[in-house]
């Protein structure tokens, strides 16, 4: 099962056909763990091998530490589990850099430009 965390709707670019409303409403860290742990808890039960998280926004890559802080919560608690957490990311690619892409290069399975 896929769980979509819309963590940001602000954006760094101001594309003329995107109709996203840009507010300074943020994903919490809290939230994201909590999604993890459901997310974890719902593939055990249903007895699947694998959980999705899927980063989306506005821009995603402007929330880089809570991408990481979510993947890094989501190894610890899966450690040892049945269950191996994947990723996916809905971004413009503007915001891709050398240090994402390293911290990221073994944990993405699917990045998504749009």
């Amino acid at each position: 099962m896929q769980y979509i965390l819309h963590i940001t709707q602000q954006c760094n670019m101001d594309c003329g056909y995107c109709n996203t409303p840009k507010t300074n409403d943020y994903m919490s860290r809290e939230t994201a763990f909590k999604v993890a742990d459901m997310a974890l808890a719902n593939a055990i039960f249903q007895g699947n091998k694998t959980a999705c998280m899927s980063f989306y926004g506005g821009e995603p890559l402007l929330c880089k530490d809570l991408i990481y802080d979510t993947m890094d919560y989501c190894h610890s608690i899966s450690h040892g589990k049945s269950v191996r957490f994947t990723y996916r990311i809905t971004t413009n690619g503007t915001l891709v850099d050398s240090v994402f892409i390293k911290r990221c290069k073994t944990m993405l399975d699917n990045v998504q430009k749009c």
